[in-house]
């Protein structure tokens, strides 16, 4: 608990959401 978790669970936020964006726009480029 703490600093360390609530840092972790930001990183892994952002990860996620560039994660997410690079497989959407890898994912249009093939399909549209």
């Amino acid at each position: 608990a703490g600093k360390t978790d609530t840092v972790a669970a930001e990183i892994a936020g952002i990860a996620a959401v560039a994660i997410y964006e690079m497989s959407s726009s890898v994912f249009f480029e093939k399909w549209t």
